[in-house]
Order: C-alpha cells, then sequence, then structure tokens
C-alpha cells in the first residue's frame, strides 16, 4: 500500500465565484467511491477556509463546486485511487494586468460557508492575488496532510481494503470481456487503459463456464478483489445519474465498454475465483495475419477501428469497398468489407499492416462478384480555427495517433480560396463557437495579433503560424467553402462545428429548434451556454442510443442498425424539409419533411431505454431527430454530425462512423438519392 496525495488543479475564473472557492463535491455521490473520501473532502475544504480567513483573506470559501458524482479533472484520479485531492476556483481577470472589478451581490453575502465575504464595492485584483490565493489554499492543504499524516494514511489503508472485501463478500466477483468481439486491438486498447489506471486484469488460460455462459479461452478476466476494485466498477459499469438532482458539473458517463462498443460481462458466480488464469504483466498485442496464397485479398469489416489507419498506410494500393454482404467459402463478409485486386507489392504490404494493426485478412483467386466502390485515399485536410484551437486538437490528436497525414488549414487558408488544390476532404471538428464567432473568428479590432516564433515567444508557430490570427474566414471565406463542396468537395462537420453548415446557408431546409454551445462561457459566452444547458432537452455527456435510418449508408459499415453513440448538449436540428419560409407571416407554411438526408437519427428500438449511461431530460424531444445528415450541395457533400464522435479521444466506437466518411468519399460524393440544398 501507499499513500497518494494528488497535485492541486486550479481553474481561473471571473463569473460569480467569489475570490476563492475550495472543492468539497457536493451531492449526488457516486458511490463507488468510498464515502470516507468525501468527509476528508470536508474536513480539507474546511480547514484551508479556517486557515485563509485567520490570515485576513476575504472571499474564501467552500461548498456548492462541483459535484461528487463525476470524474473531473486530475483530482479524481486520487480520489479513485482512494486517496483525496484537491482543486481550487479562483476570481480571475483574464489578463495579467491589474482591473478593478466589482462582485455581483451573491457573491458578497455572508454565508455559513463564506463567512467573511469579498467586498461589496470596487477593488483592484490582479494575477498576483489570484497567485497569492491559491498558493494560500495549496499550503493550507498540506498543513493539514502534513498534521493528519498518520490518519490520511490510515484512511487510505481503510479505503483499499473496503474496495477489495466489496469484491468477496459481494457480486460481482469478476467481469468478462472476451478477446475476439468484433475489433481485438479496441478490445485490447481498452484492456491497457484499466491497466494505466493500476487495475488488474489477467487472462483466461481455459475455456470458462459459468452461470452466466461460456467464455473462450483468452478470455479477459478482471477480478474484483483487488484494492481498485470500486473504480473497476465504475469504469465497467453505467452510470446513473438521479434525474432530480440538478445540474450536473460535466460529463455524465465514463463506462469503459459503452465508450469502446463492446461487451463486459459482470459475473455474480463467485466459482470464477477458482478459474485458472494468468495476471497481464503488460499490455495486451494483437496480432493480425493474412492467409491463403491467391492474388486477391479480402478483409471483412467487423467493425475494426483502425480501418481508418489501414487505408492510409495501404495509399498506393487500389482498395475497393463491398456495398452488399457476399460469401467466401464458409465465410459471410459484410457490407464494408474490403476487395484488394491482385497487385505488385501487395501480399507484403498486407502482411505488415495486418502485425501493426491487428486485423485479418484471407486471399482468394478472383474478385468476389458483389457492387463495390472504388476507395482511394483522400486529401484531407483538418480546419482549425484560429478563435478555438482547443477542441479540435483533440481531432489532430486522434489523426497523429494513427500517423494519418492532413493538410493544416487555417483561417488564412480558407480566405485564399482553391481548396480543392489543396484536398478532397475537409473535416471541421466541434467548437465551443456561436455561428458568428465561427464565421469572423476573433475581432478584428484586437489585431494584429501575430502568432509566430519569436525570441520572447519560441513555442508559439508550431504547427501553425500567423502574422494576424484575427478576423476569422469572413464573408469570402465562407463562400470558398460553399464554392469547394459545391465543386465537388464533401465537408465533415462534428458537433457544434455543424452550426455552420446547417445555419449559415451552405445547408438548406434545416432548422435549429432549441440549444446552443454546449457548456463553454469562453466560446459562445454566459448567454449562449446557459440556453445550452437550461434547454428543455439535455444530454450533458451521456450514452443514448441511436438507428441508422439508412442502414447500407456508408457511415454505417461495421455497425449494427441500432447502436449508441455519445452525446453532449448540442442544439437540435428539425428533420430537413424541401424548404422553409423565409420571412414572417401567419399563412406561410414550410415545405414537407424531406428524410433522406438522415443517416442516423436518436433513439432506439421501441420500448428499450433511451439512455445506456449517465442521464437525459428531455429526451422524448429528441428521439426521432437526426443525429448525422448527409446533405449533397452542388456536387460535393456536407456530412454534419450532431455529436462528436471524437471527444477528447474517448469515445473510440464512435470513432469509425467519422472514419467511414473519410474512407467513402468518392462513394458518399456519387451518391445523389437525397435532394441538394435548396432544391
Amino acid at each position: 500500500m501507499f499513500f497518494e496525495w494528488h497535485p492541486v488543479i486550479v481553474h481561473d475564473l471571473h463569473e460569480s465565484v467569489p475570490l476563492l472557492m475550495t472543492w468539497n463535491g457536493t451531492g449526488p455521490y457516486n458511490p463507488n467511491i468510498d464515502p470516507i473520501t468525501f468527509t476528508e473532502f470536508l474536513a480539507l475544504s474546511f480547514h484551508e477556509v479556517e486557515t485563509m480567513t485567520g490570515l485576513g483573506m476575504p472571499g474564501v470559501s467552500t461548498w456548492n463546486f462541483g459535484d461528487g458524482f463525476g470524474h473531473m479533472y486530475a483530482d479524481s484520479v486520487a480520489m479513485n485511487h482512494n486517496a483525496i485531492g484537491r482543486g481550487y476556483e479562483t476570481f480571475g481577470n483574464s489578463t495579467a494586468e491589474t482591473l478593478v472589478q466589482l462582485l455581483s451581490a451573491d457573491a458578497t453575502s455572508r454565508e455559513w460557508y463564506r463567512v467573511d465575504p469579498p467586498p461589496t464595492g470596487k477593488f483592484s485584483w490582479s494575477a498576483r492575488d489570484n497567485v497569492n490565493y491559491n498558493e494560500t489554499g495549496a499550503l493550507a492543504a498540506l498543513d493539514y496532510a502534513a498534521a493528519n499524516a498518520q490518519m490520511l494514511l490510515r484512511n487510505f489503508y481503510t479505503k483499499s481494503l473496503h474496495s477489495w472485501r466489496k469484491g468477496i463478500e459481494q457480486a460481482p466477483y469478476a467481469f468478462l470481456i472476451p478477446a475476439d468481439q468484433g475489433d481485438p486491438m479496441r478490445v485490447a486498447q481498452m484492456i491497457a487503459k484499466l491497466q494505466a489506471q493500476h487495475i488488474e486484469v489477467s487472462r483466461s488460460d481455459a475455456a470458462l463456464t459459468v452461470a452466466e455462459g461460456a467464455f473462450p479461452a483468452g478470455t479477459y478476466v478482471v477480478r474484483l478483489d483487488q484494492p481498485y476494485r470500486n473504480y473497476a466498477v465504475d469504469l465497467l459499469t453505467p452510470q446513473n445519474y438521479p434525474k432530480d438532482a440538478g445540474e450536473p458539473y460535466d460529463d455524465l458517463s465514463w463506462e469503459f465498454p459503452d465508450y469502446f462498443h463492446l461487451q463486459a460481462t459482470p459475473i455474480a458466480d463467485a466459482s470464477i475465483r477458482n478459474a485458472p488464469m494468468s495476471l497481464l504483466k503488460g499490455a495486451p498485442t494483437p496480432h493480425g495475419d493474412v492467409t491463403g496464397a491467391g492474388p486477391v485479398f479480402v478483409l471483412k469489416d467487423s467493425g475494426q477501428e483502425g480501418l481508418l489507419e489501414a487505408r492510409y498506410r495501404l495509399a498506393r494500393f487500389k482498395v475497393n469497398i463491398a456495398e452488399q454482404s457476399f460469401e467466401l467459402g464458409d465465410v459471410t463478409y459484410p457490407a464494408g468489407s474490403w476487395i484488394l485486386p491482385a497487385q505488385a507489392g501487395l501480399a507484403e504490404a498486407l502482411k505488415d499492416v495486418a502485425g501493426r494493426l491487428g486485423i485479418q485478412l484471407a486471399s482468394t483467386a478472383k474478385i468476389p462478384d458483389v457492387k463495390q466502390h472504388t476507395a482511394d485515399a483522400p486529401r484531407l485536410g483538418i480546419w482549425v480555427p484560429w478563435a478555438d484551437t482547443d477542441s479540435i486538437g483533440w481531432v489532430r490528436y486522434s489523426l497523429d495517433q494513427r500517423k494519418i497525414p492532413y493538410t493544416y488549414i487555417r483561417d488564412e487558408d480558407i480566405r485564399a480560396g482553391n481548396l480543392h488544390g489543396k484536398i478532397d476532404v475537409l473535416v471541421y471538428g466541434h467548437v465551443d463557437l456561436e455561428l458568428a464567432e465561427q464565421i469572423q473568428g476573433i475581432p478584428k479590432a484586437w489585431g494584429p495579433m501575430p502568432f509566430k516564433k519569436t525570441a520572447k515567444t519560441p513555442s508559439f508557430g508550431t504547427p501553425a503560424e500567423s502574422d494576424d490570427i484575427t478576423g476569422g474566414i469572413g464573408w469570402a471565406g465562407l463562400d470558398h467553402l460553399q464554392q469547394f463542396i459545391e465543386q465537388g468537395g464533401l465537408m465533415v462537420t462534428l458537433g457544434n462545428g455543424s452550426m455552420l453548415p446547417l445555419e449559415g446557408g451552405i445547408v438548406r431546409g434545416v432548422r435549429r429548434d432549441s440549444g446552443g454551445v454546449p457548456r463553454s462561457s469562453g466560446g459562445g459566452g454566459a448567454e449562449a451556454a446557459a440556453a445550452s444547458r437550461e434547454s428543455v432537452t439535455r444530454t450533458p455527456g451521456t450514452e443514448v442510443r441511436v438507428t441508422f435510418a439508412r442502414p447500407d449508408h456508408p457511415i454505417a459499415y461495421g455497425y449494427s442498425k441500432t447502436s449508441q453513440v455519445f452525446r453532449g448538449n448540442f442544439a437540435l436540428y428539425s428533420t430537413p424539409r424541401r424548404w422553409l419560409r423565409m420571412a414572417y407571416c401567419t399563412s406561410c407554411l414550410d415545405g414537407p419533411s424531406d428524410p433522406r438526408s438522415v443517416v442516423l437519427q436518436w433513439g432506439g428500438p421501441e420500448g428499450v431505454p433511451f439512455v445506456v449511461s449517465g442521464q437525459a431530460w428531455g429526451e422524448s424531444n429528441l428521439i426521432g431527430r437526426p443525429a448525422i445528415l448527409d446533405t449533397p450541395v452542388g456536387r460535393g457533400h456536407v456530412v454534419a454530425f450532431n455529436f462528436n464522435p471524437l471527444y477528447r479521444d474517448l469515445n473510440r466506437g464512435d470513432h469509425r462512423m467519422v472514419w467511414n466518411a473519410i474512407i467513402n468519399w468518392q462513394n458518399i460524393l456519387a451518391d445523389r438519392s437525397a435532394a441538394a440544398a435548396g432544391q
């Protein structure tokens, strides 16, 4: 056993937060965290308030910040490992200069949790004040830890003991995770994430038969008689946030099996503890293979997330994709499976790719007789607006991890036009920006604002630089985007990025019914963030069910007709119509609904709960609406996601939908089954 003290997490805010608020985690409380942790939370926060108030520092408070339910910030690493962490919200200026500030009345009242309120009138506040409050709070916490070291160490041991005993005395006693669930590599990645949290994982030495069913040899086993049992249960079972608990602070679901679209079966049969198994000493590494000796190769699409990386590793080779299922011998290959004609050097390249990505290929004598389309590796562009480089950084991270080549597209590049000379597919990720900010960017009045490497700013200018990052793409840039699409380009938008084509006029016939910028008041402003949080329909980081309205669409390859995705608080869009009225009048009518461009819609089979993990409010207003739209615009297409399938590199099972759009870009562009925008 060891004692873990986690570093302090600090946020610099300028809202209704007083000068410093220490975290103590109000309810609802996560049932998988030992109750002792929450008493430590309270003891530390009260000690910090007491110490800083005694030093004559006004405006220090605790209570009513965050909640004890979610996994938020790095302090949760300590909490979930039977230790304790600290965090503070601190008043800030959003600048280094000293400013004269004035707090609202609700931040200056005297309360039991704020016994010495901050000033009610104007006062000066600087970055140094901010640092002083943070440092003093951290020192107060360390003072408490030093004075109560033996108690905290005893608590760590006791919490670990409680966790271990639960794994022995109550079901479930283990989780079983089959290694071959369509994508062995994705299974291995989930196991590696559990191991990274020091959760012990074993592998069965022989086939297992328990009350819950039969499992093959090699099945992964997470035994729950271990000190981090509670965390394992938390990560492998759905979250159930109380519907009457008020507004949550952050994401409500963090269940790994849903993130990865995998199954982890809880085992209530105590005989699992006697099954032969071996503790994994390192992360598992699946190995792929190429079988047979024929000149034509086939790859069965079983939902492998690594197919995008495989396509770019095989960029110099021709790849066709089956649009219908077919059979070779006793194997059925579903739509989406790859067919690679005979080509010089292909066999050697496939062996390398199969080994790296853990995929299986087979060879055959001739090309299967099935409808198929060409899938060339496109020239991929990632547009990163200067007004929000943070959110789309996760898109870049996902691609960089897989060594996918792409062109970094700046606002200046879009303003310059001629996008067809550089790219075939443009991905525009989620942004915390309202429509006007997506178009106009950082106000020009603040410029010129260079972002370049200089002696004073040596870390700037990578991976992109600019003489002036203000101004956004402007109306001219929006016109260039429309030209790129109309002339045969594919634009894929994620999350709030879909606001640009749907509300900016590139795609016509789609109306935003409610909602706004997801959570951040830094992007769309406090009013826009409040409109999203207070919307009747909310899915704040929740796994919910979806159904493919077009299960034959390339985006559906590798998925069953019903599935689930991770959704934040995004705007709600109506089913497209042939046309929308353009002006107010009491007798005007909208055109008829036109669902042909709806690829995926919210909701699952009748009678099946909408929420898989987390919680949703007003879900009846969401069910049936489009989750993915694929709309022709001129000779091109816009594929708009009403969720973020590349969210913080967590929801790995959703990634394939984006990869499918990129891999099958030519087939999507050739599809004219839906009416073009404005028709």
